[in-house]
């Protein structure tokens, strides 16, 4: 069935039904109800890789993927991912997956997909400070939005983890349990994800009057083992402390580890509740709002991909505490 079929049955030309379909408002009440009245008992439906053709848009968006990353660990990407293809769906997008290394490699896949019309804007994960990506697509004319704050000074949009808020709420759950001495588990080097974690700790323990030291925080990268050894270090290193706050879940399963050699009692909130969070008796961690992170993202993307000039756009999305067995009162 194709619009000239319809058009033969109402009686008007072609053109008139695209009106109809297009810009409704160009055609009179009679005629548009006349024209519906044959697209529904005809069973007609548009074409919509022509109309894509027609309006130069995919309703593609690009999201590149790698088998190692960041995001990857702890199940936040098949998350991520999911979210973002079931919230495409309900707004008529699709979300088209690539591969390239990482860094420039990345913008200059987007740039050739966007030439191709195999997308029409991006998606940007894992976002770093001073992170070249941001200020190269900007400069590629290309429309994207970042999962993940940037610090970089060209207009773009962002939506983010509110984690400095995620760690003052695992902080503030201990000291309501009665802890007074709470540690820090993070990553080392420059992450955005890290100093907004720690930042949190930080602020909430300075709030309440407690002790928020250099001493009382070690770092690993994020493996279960490399946690275990530092946050060995710091408890032997500090016999007082009750509880540690851990930048990420799998570092929190490795301060229960180092717990357990030590015969030490010590309460964990872990970041992200991954699957992980559930082993044994369940962790208790900061639950990330992933599909509202998505669905926020995709609204902005849709908004650029339909051709509307936004304001920068900077969203900060509250997570909540999941309280599981890994934290009690101290003692």
């Amino acid at each position: 069935m194709t619009i000239r079929d319809v058009a033969a049955a109402a009686g008007v030309s072609h053109q008139t039904i695209a009106n109809v379909l297009k810009t409704p408002e160009r055609v009179s009440p009679a005629t548009r109800e006349l024209v519906l009245h044959h697209i529904a008992e005809l069973g007609f439906r548009p074409n919509r890789m022509a109309q894509n053709l027609s309006n130069r848009r995919s309703r593609l968006i690009g999201f590149r993927v790698q088998a190692r990353s960041s995001l990857a660990t702890g199940g936040i990407l098949d998350a991520f991912l999911h979210s973002l293809a079931e919230g495409a769906e309900e707004i008529d997008h699709h979300i088209v997956l690539f591969s390239s290394p990482p860094g420039l490699s990345e913008v200059e896949k987007a740039a050739e997909m966007y030439r191709e019309s195999i997308a029409d804007a991006f998606v940007v994960a894992e976002t770093e400070p001073g992170d070249l990506r941001i200020h190269a697509l900007v400069e590629a004319k290309l429309q994207f939005v970042s999962f993940g704050r940037t610090d970089s000074a060209v207009p773009h949009h962002w939506v983010d983890t509110d984690n400095v808020l995620g760690s003052r709420l695992a902080v503030r759950h201990l000291v309501e349990l009665g802890h007074r001495e709470i540690g820090f588990l993070g990553w080392p080097g420059e992450s955005w994800v890290g100093h907004d974690r720690r930042e949190g700790w930080h602020t909430e323990l300075a709030t309440h009057g407690l002790h928020h030291g250099d001493d009382t925080v070690a770092v690993a990268v994020n493996d279960r083992q490399a946690g275990a050894s530092s946050a060995e270090e710091l408890l032997r290193a500090h016999p007082s402390l009750t509880a540690v706050v851990a930048v990420s879940d799998e570092l929190a399963l490795g301060v229960q580890a180092a717990a357990d050699r030590l015969d030490r009692s010590i309460s964990v909130v872990g970041y992200d509740d991954s699957p992980m969070a559930l082993y044994g008796g369940g962790l208790t961690t900061i639950h990330q709002p992933i599909p509202e992170i998505a669905r926020r993202i995709l609204r902005i993307t849709a908004s650029l991909i339909a051709g509307e000039r936004l304001d920068p756009v900077h969203e900060r999305v509250a997570p909540h505490v999941v309280i599981r067995s890994s934290t009690r009162p101290p003692g």
